[in-house]
């Protein structure tokens, strides 16, 4: 039963959201319009030899049929134009809500922002794009760490992103894990509505997360353990896309990190539905919480093989001041290894020794 109501309910909000994409007077206006020109071309016609009799008892001959069906059409196709283009006018007149961030990071992967994510009046609606971080290749860890710092000094988010009362943000991209969750933590005070977007592996096109609701968890874990140990760490594995083993882990915080799965198989793009991703993400959020709260507990080490949107998600619950420095480890899938990571505090991230 709650399976069917997840479907139904995916249904109404996946159509619900369609129709909000277009310009209601626009849309509006555009029926009236093609129903006056449908009155203009038949409209005398049917009036005239469908209900003869009642136009007899007016006394309204032909002629005068055709001339006041000419009058309603030439009303309406007046009344559509004019609904249009308030729309138009309107659009003209507001200040761009829609903000589109593209993360750089891997190679190979694409520069281009995908716009056919967007409807039409979204393009419109549109702002630049704006491209975050610097693509492996063109600079080293250091190079990407001071580029993200930089973005955070000029304060990009406020003046180019969300600036003049941007209403909703459209956020995804490719990165190492590290990078998408310091991302995400840029995110975490923002008003506007975030929509991510994500590459599916399967297909290696870019795709919204407004699949149906397939209610997605956290398999069991216990809380009682970890503990943190001597200098105060204490690590969080979260294996979405890939298993991670224990053996994978750096050997000093290995028996002090709380392994986490999902209750199904794991898989690349698990995650196909926002709200799914958000109810996994609070989770987390929670967890780290507890971890954070715990005594002696100095720094929280994050091993996540997860999704980008998950990852950017994860790192928009960050909050400093309630969680301690978070260390967020980099896969070496070549090495089966973590060897590197950032450490995220309020000020913004520092390579970790």
């Amino acid at each position: 039963m709650t399976n069917l109501w997840n479907k139904i309910k995916w249904l109404l909000l996946y159509y619900a959201d369609i129709r909000k994409k277009s310009f209601p007077l626009a849309r509006m206006g555009t029926q009236i319009i093609v129903g006056s020109l449908a009155i203009f071309s038949v409209g005398g016609f049917i009036l005239n030899y469908i209900f003869p009799e009642g136009f007899q008892q007016l006394q309204l001959s032909s002629g005068d049929v055709s001339m006041y069906s000419m009058l309603v059409g030439t009303v309406g196709f007046v009344l559509g134009f004019w609904l249009i283009w308030v729309d138009v006018i309107k659009l003209q007149k507001q200040v761009r809500g829609t903000a589109r961030v593209l993360i750089m990071g891997m190679l190979g992967t694409s520069k281009r922002f995908p716009n056919e994510l967007l409807s039409k009046s979204e393009q419109l609606d549109s702002r630049e794009v704006i491209e975050l971080g610097i693509e492996e290749g063109q600079g080293s860890i250091e190079d990407q760490i001071k580029m993200y710092n930089a973005e955070l000094t000029v304060q990009i988010y406020k003046r180019f992103i969300l600036n003049h009362d941007c209403s909703k943000v459209y956020l995804g991209g490719l990165a190492r894990i590290p990078f998408l969750v310091a991302y995400g933590a840029c995110f975490r005070a923002v008003s506007a509505k975030v929509v991510y977007y994500d590459r599916f592996h399967s297909g290696g096109d870019w795709r919204l997360l407004n699949d149906e609701y397939e209610s997605i968890s956290l398999a069991e874990y216990d809380m009682s353990t970890p503990k943190p140990d001597s200098k105060g760490n204490i690590g969080l594995a979260l294996g979405f896309s890939t298993p991670i083993q224990k053996s994978q882990l750096p050997e000093f915080i290995a028996d002090h990190t709380l392994m986490l799965t999902p209750n199904t198989q794991t898989e690349r793009n698990l995650l196909k539905n926002q709200d799914n991703l958000h109810q996994i993400s609070e989770k987390v959020q929670k967890i780290i919480d507890h971890l954070s709260s715990l005594p002696n507990c100095k720094k929280v080490h994050l091993f996540l093989s997860v999704q980008s949107t998950l990852g950017l998600d994860i790192g928009k619950r960050y909050q400093e001041g309630i969680h301690k420095n978070w260390v967020i480890h980099n896969f070496n899938a070549s090495q089966s290894k973590y060897d590197w990571a950032i450490e995220l505090s309020k000020d913004g991230i520092t390579r970790f020794q």
